[in-house]
């Protein structure tokens, strides 16, 4: 059986080319601005590995102009094909990978395609597209692994500046946030921009994405969360658009510094009328995060009347 397992440089193929040791590294450079450091990054790591080099002189400011690259992992895999004939083709994705073409299913449609072209004669081959780890997060993948020191030596980073890290991409950020809480010091200061960006786009798809990075920040800054109704409105039936605002709480809000979060028990149905109602009131906040538990009472070893 054939096996080739596409790596990266980064954290999840790292761990996965080295928990399996069955079958052929291989890094694709198809002309993504990041391949220098992503190669070198494989070597600081030891990882032996084979390379495929695609000339795409002509085509690489698109390619490179994107974070998401349309088509990446069915491109690299039907290259894995054309060169190496392989049976399995292993890619490190993860439980809660938030990539169209990285979850369970598309590797099954994946499958299915390559195993129809895989020789003269349709259906002559199987090939199998998977990842070891669909039924762990990333934490769990770091967190048994033996040999955590060696994840500094990894490098994920969308725009690297002079062969280092931005620091304001979404790869930066996920690597920063992730080996920053289990006590590596990446040395990345993460931009403002990318915080909060991540802050209000995050939240509806993970929440437990969104707590890695309120645990990150909460290293170097004071994170607030604060209730909507009773807090900065008053408590009535009236539709959002209309609830009256209590303005001294708004102006305590907006002068408390640090980040700060509203945390509310209204529906993620209602984040539009929710945030037109902010911005009418002119509240500022660094994420609007929905479906709170609606308790009657609260018990908790932070509790603070703020207001």
């Amino acid at each position: 059986m054939k096996i080739v397992k596409l790596v990266s440089g980064g954290i999840d193929s790292y761990i996965m080319s080295r928990e399996i040791t069955d079958g052929i590294n291989l890094y694709i450079d198809f002309g993504q601005k990041y391949a220098k450091q992503e190669i070198k990054a494989l070597e600081r790591l030891r990882v032996k590995f084979e390379k495929i080099t695609i000339n795409t002189t002509d085509t690489s400011a698109a390619i490179n102009s994107n974070f998401y690259i349309n088509n990446r992992n069915l491109c690299l895999t039907t290259l894995a094909c054309m060169f190496y004939s392989p049976d399995i083709i292993y890619l490190g994705a993860n439980k809660y990978d938030s990539h169209i073409d990285k979850s369970e299913y598309e590797c099954e449609k994946m499958s299915e395609i390559l195993s129809r072209y895989a020789s003269e004669k349709l259906n002559g081959k199987k090939v199998i597209v998977k990842s070891p780890y669909w039924n762990k997060s990333k934490e769990q993948m770091i967190e048994e692994f033996s040999d955590k020191q060696k994840l500094l030596d990894t490098f994920s980073c969308y725009n690297p500046i002079n062969n280092k890290p931005c620091g304001d991409c979404p790869a930066c950020l996920r690597r920063t946030v992730l080996l920053e809480n289990i006590g590596l010091k990446t040395g990345v200061k993460l931009s403002e921009r990318i915080i909060h960006e991540n802050l209000n786009k995050i939240h509806p798809k993970d929440r437990d994405r969104l707590s890695r990075l309120i645990f990150y920040l909460q290293k170097s800054s004071k994170v607030t969360a604060v209730d909507i109704d009773g807090i900065l409105c008053e408590c009535s039936n009236k539709p959002i658009l209309e609830k009256v605002p209590i303005k001294s709480n708004i102006d305590k809000l907006n002068n408390l510094g640090g980040y700060n979060l509203l945390f509310t028990a209204r529906l993620e149905v209602d984040r539009k009328d929710t945030e037109q109602w902010l911005k009418k009131h002119k509240v500022k906040y660094d994420a609007l995060i929905m479906s709170k538990l609606p308790y009657h009472t609260l018990i908790d070893d932070r509790s603070k009347k703020e207001f």
